[in-house]
Parts: structure tokens; C-alpha cells; sequence
């Protein structure tokens, strides 16, 4: 009787496990699912971690809104999705047969834009990366602040029809300028360059040796400088001979963070971009560059970035070179076919890049790379048709880089035109990560 029974309940569950639907349909099982970086650029990766993703064949379903991303593996738990060039707040899901996590991303963008005073040439930060600049204005050194957009006009003249823009001087709060505002129409006074330390009054601290300008003068050490023409840059040491390059449109002076070194960072260069000891005005190294531009010291001084061309007929690319001998470190493989590069910083893990683009009817953007791999990680649309053909530019920082503003000038020798900033915000560089809920 007993075998019986036994017989009958083996049946009875081989007969259950028969109507039973087949496998588990697959599910997170309890697990978390995090998304490790809920802050995120524009046409950035998205990673999402969950144990339940372990030995996954088929992977989990993504989706923005109405829309479904594809997913790559990462590893075993870690999963990355790469979003569409948008910003603001969105929804998104991760499924998983039935089961279903939902939350939200924030894609930083553009917050802001606003017009400046007028403005000419080149904007200089007061530091690297800081976002209070002198800048030429129409008869004067301005002091501007991009974070609030406050211009203050400083004692000491200048006249770009002189020297296009304002010029570094190795002084603490120092400047170079050039001439005296005169009437519409009419000749300019230029006289001998002269380097100031801006303050209350302004003190004038020295005079260049000659009295003809074109792009920039400026002074890197006592009795040493520097003064860019069209087609040369001359290098003016006391008690030795001038140094002498042909190269073109050099239109601004890139100084190390110790201001041991200046690179002549110019349009074309015939092969080499000079970079120049301050201390007594002799050659350090060149840079490997045809457009060498687009050039920025790491913080530490031990890296040279650029968005340059290794030769006349390569495209613009991402490179980097020792800070102390100029070898190449590092060359992207992606080119930059559709811009020109306006301006170049290294924001902790990123290296932010200004891109005006001269293809027509494209708007000028930001674009964010990986400063270890050069892999494409942002973009910021700036919907402006300001300088479609370039301009002067300018990138910084606030002080806990949650904030990127951009200077752009779109004047170099015409007076009375604006210049404009940009605001954009930055995603944090350390995140919590978000657990997405059922």
C-alpha cells in the first residue's frame, strides 16, 4: 500500500513539472541595479551595474523614454549605454524579461548665454583655467568676469589697431599693452609697448625696445620678449641676438603653469611650434605640429595637449607631448574633419575642447574627451551662429568645476563689437550611484 502511494505522488509531480510553462522567465532575482553615473554630458556614456547581469547571453532592455539604446558589456556585472545629444532631466528603464527598474538621468548642457561688452582679440586668464580674464575692449584693458559677466574697465590704454590683444607679462597681476585710444578714422598712436601690474592705480613697470606691433607683445622675463607679426614672432634677449621664426598667424603666447616655459602656439608653422625658455628667451624644444593653434599645459606642466595637425596634410587631431622634451606621447586616432578648434582645458579627467565649426550652417559646440584614452565623451551644442569662421576664445572653470564657461570674441580688429559667454554645466566628478527602482 505504501509503494502504491509513493508510485502515485511520483506521478502526480512528474505530471505538475509537465504544466508548469517551461524555464523561469528571467529577472533581476532581488538584485540592485545601479546606475553608477546618473550625471552625465550630452552624448555621453551611461554605465549600469547589477550582479542579476552575471552570465547574461541576452542582455537586459534599455531605454530613454520612447526610445531604446543599445547596450555593451563593460564585464561581467557592468553594462554601458551612449546617449543621444540632449540635456534636462529623463526617464530611463532597464527591463529585464518582466521585470522592471525605472529612474531618471541628468544630462548637464548649456544653462546659459549672454552678450559682453565690446571686445577684442585674445582673451588671457589671470591662472590658467580661471574665469576672471583681460581682455582688449575698444580703448582699454578690461577685467572680466565670466561667472557673472561684470567688465571692469582698467586704467592702462590700449589700441588693437597697435596689437591686436592684451599680452602676458610674468609680473603678479601683470599685462602688456599697446597705444592710446584715438578718433574713428584716424592713424593710430601707438608708441613703445608697455607691461603694467594692474592694481590701484596701475603701476607701469617697463617698456618694450621697439615701437612696431601687429598680434601680441609680450614679456616673459626682465628685458626679455616676445612680439608676433603676421608672418614672424621675434624673440628679444638682452645682450644677445634676437631670435627669429617664420612662422604664421602666432596670435597668442601659451605659458607653463610655472612660467618656465611659453609655447608660440600658431596657425602654420612649416613643420615645427617653437616653445621658448622664459628665463632667457632660448628654444626648450619644438612641437612635431603643422597647426599648432590649439595648445594647453596640463595642470602639473608635465603634458603639452593640442587639437593640432602633425603635418600640413593630415586633419586636425587630439595629441600629446612631453612637457619637458615635446616627444609625442599620445596621438588620437579620431580626426576632427567638420571645425576648427578655438581653445583647449584640462578639467580633472576630461580635456574640454571650443569648436567653431566652418561647415555651413553647423553651430559651434563643446566637445569633451577622455584625457587618457582621447574617447569621445560629451557634447555640448551652443546654439549660437557667433563666429562661423572662428573667433578668440577662452575656457574656465569655476572653483568646484560644476560650472564651464566659454569667452568667445568675435572681433579682432573691429570696434565696438560684443563678445559672448557661454555657461555649461559639468557633470561631477565624483557621483553617487543611483539604484533604479521597480
Amino acid at each position: 500500500m505504501a509503494s502504491r502511494l509513493i508510485a502515485r505522488i511520483a506521478l502526480l509531480s512528474l505530471l505538475a513539472a509537465g504544466c508548469s510553462g517551461g524555464p523561469e522567465a528571467p529577472s533581476f532575482n532581488g538584485a540592485d541595479v545601479r546606475v553608477l553615473n546618473p550625471t552625465v554630458w550630452p552624448g555621453g556614456e551611461v554605465r549600469i551595474a547589477s550582479s542579476a547581469f552575471h552570465g547574461l547571453t541576452t542582455l537586459p532592455v534599455i531605454s530613454m523614454g520612447a526610445d531604446t539604446l543599445a547596450a555593451t558589456r563593460i564585464d561581467d556585472t557592468t553594462l554601458a549605454i551612449r546617449l543621444p545629444i540632449v540635456s534636462g532631466n529623463v526617464a530611463i528603464a532597464v527591463s529585464l524579461g518582466n521585470d522592471r527598474r525605472t529612474g531618471s538621468l541628468h544630462i548637464a548642457g548649456l544653462l546659459a548665454s549672454s552678450d559682453t561688452r565690446p571686445m577684442r582679440g585674445w582673451p588671457r586668464a589671470l591662472s590658467a583655467g580661471f574665469p576672471v580674464v583681460t581682455v582688449a575692449g575698444d580703448s582699454n584693458v578690461l577685467l572680466f568676469n565670466m561667472t557673472n559677466g561684470v567688465a571692469q574697465a582698467l586704467a592702462p590704454t590700449h589700441n588693437s589697431d597697435c596689437t591686436t590683444s592684451i599680452g602676458y607679462s610674468f609680473r603678479a597681476s601683470g599685462v602688456v599693452t599697446h597705444g592710446v585710444p584715438v578718433p574713428p578714422n584716424t592713424a593710430p598712436i601707438c608708441g613703445r609697448p608697455k607691461a603694467w601690474v594692474l592694481g590701484n592705480p596701475a603701476v607701469l613697470a617697463d617698456s618694450a625696445p621697439q615701437t612696431n606691433g601687429d598680434r601680441y607683445w609680450s614679456e616673459l622675463a626682465p628685458g626679455v620678449w616676445v612680439m608676433a607679426a603676421h608672418h614672424d614672432v621675434f624673440v628679444m634677449r638682452p645682450g644677445l641676438p634676437n631670435l627669429t621664426y617664420h612662422i604664421e598667424d602666432n596670435e597668442r603666447l601659451v605659458v607653463s603653469p610655472d612660467q618656465q616655459k611659453a609655447i608660440l602656439a600658431t596657425f602654420f608653422s612649416h613643420g615645427s611650434v617653437p616653445v621658448i625658455n622664459a628665463a632667457d628667451g632660448s628654444q626648450a624644444f619644438t612641437l612635431p605640429l603643422s597647426d599648432g593653434s590649439t595648445v594647453a599645459w596640463s595642470p602639473a606642466g608635465d603634458t603639452i595637449f593640442s587639437i593640432g595637425q602633425p603635418t600640413s596634410a593630415s586633419a586636425l587631431r587630439l595629441l600629446a607631448f612631453s612637457g619637458s622634451t615635446g616627444a609625442v606621447l599620445k596621438q588620437g586616432s579620431d580626426s576632427i574633419t567638420d571645425g576648427d578648434s578655438g581653445d583647449l582645458l584640462p578639467v580633472g579627467d576630461y580635456l574640454v575642447a571650443a569648436i567653431f565649426n566652418i561647415v555651413a550652417g553647423s553651430n559651434p559646440e563643446i566637445r569633451v574627451y577622455d584625457r587618457r584614452t582621447f574617447a569621445a565623451a560629451g557634447r555640448v551644442p551652443l546654439n549660437s551662429n557667433l563666429c562661423p569662421i572662428g573667433c578668440q576664445t577662452l575656457l574656465a572653470v569655476n572653483d568646484n568645476a560644476s560650472r564651464l564657461y566659454l569667452l568667445a570674441v568675435p572681433a579682432w580688429r573691429t570696434p565696438g563689437v560684443p563678445g559672448r559667454v557661454f555657461e555649461v554645466e559639468m557633470p561631477p566628478a565624483v557621483q553617487v550611484p543611483q539604484i533604479l527602482q521597480p
